[in-house]
């Protein structure tokens, strides 16, 4: 059992040590990183998406933006860099190295479809949060191995209630699968989790204000931890809840150039399994 406690600990520190290199700066959320415009864009997309699925997996009142049919299929090639050191405090050993994890390919796949002249419907599936790390075969390291990955299947819809204001709401089926390898005592498992956003955006001339609230996103990995025959443990890693505020401007250079600012709030220090290892987020984006 001490032996086991320690690998955790070793697993703990070096895992969520690396979350921050595979997920940008939103800790181990993707958010509209990987998206194909966003991420060319520092992430922004609350007001103005320039790309259906940042609509779909952001504020899904900027859905009603999408006038007509559009479809978006692709992927984006993420590779990671990650070096960990630890002083030997927990395990009695000090070690470094690299990790292997990765790289990865993330699907992003978004539909878009207008049922009406004011309320639009959107689709889509893509990675909505991941972190790994494989430090097997660094002397004295115990061997850590683990990864979570997050798949999010979306449906949102947006309605037009008046030319300035748009209201919207999406649900995420989310899907992890998750593994950690403790000296052969652990599992790859993988379990479901819903959550839901609320988003409005406001447009008033050539400026668009908008905001959402999205809940948490907690998934409970079953028996992925053996402690003995009969005993195992499931853990519970809890995407935390945020709210954003953005706005846009298509005004300048006869509207052939956006600005784009974002605001998101991430509370992590609520969320299960990350609050004793994150502090809350103030994103900023532009």
């Amino acid at each position: 059992m001490k032996k086991l406690l320690k690998c955790i600990a070793v697993l703990v520190s070096v895992i969520f040590t690396s979350g921050v290199s595979f997920a940008a700066n939103f800790g181990t959320d993707v958010n509209l990183t990987m998206m194909p415009a966003a991420g060319g864009m520092g992430g922004t997309g609350t007001a103005s998406p320039q790309d259906v699925g940042s609509a779909v997996f952001g504020n899904p009142a900027t859905l009603k933006q999408f006038k007509h049919e559009q479809f978006m299929f692709g992927a984006t090639y993420y590779s990671i860099d990650v070096n960990a050191q630890h002083d030997g405090t927990t395990t009695g050993t000090a070690w470094s190295g690299d990790s292997e994890a990765g790289p990865y390919l993330i699907p992003n796949v978004a539909n878009s479809h207008a049922i009406s002249d004011s309320t639009v419907l959107g689709l889509g599936f893509s990675v909505v949060s991941g972190i790994g790390s494989d430090f097997r075969g660094e002397a004295g390291s115990l061997q850590p191995l683990a990864e979570i990955l997050v798949f999010g299947a979306n449906v949102a819809m947006a309605h037009e209630l008046n030319p300035h204001l748009t209201l919207g709401a999406s649900v995420t089926l989310g899907m992890g699968l998750g593994q950690a390898g403790l000296n052969n005592n652990t599992a790859s498992t993988s379990n479901f989790g819903l959550r839901a956003t609320l988003g409005m955006t406001y447009t008033a001339g050539d400026t668009i204000f908008a905001g959402y609230y999205r809940s948490p996103l907690a998934i409970k990995y079953k028996n992925m931890v053996q402690y003995d025959t009969n005993s195992f443990h499931s853990p519970t890693f809890e995407q935390p809840q945020e709210v954003s505020f953005g706005v846009a401007n298509h005004s300048l250079m006869n509207g052939d150039l956006l600005l784009a600012a974002d605001f998101i709030w991430k509370d992590w220090e609520s969320a299960e399994s990350y609050q004793d290892l994150y502090d809350n987020q103030n994103i900023y984006a532009i």
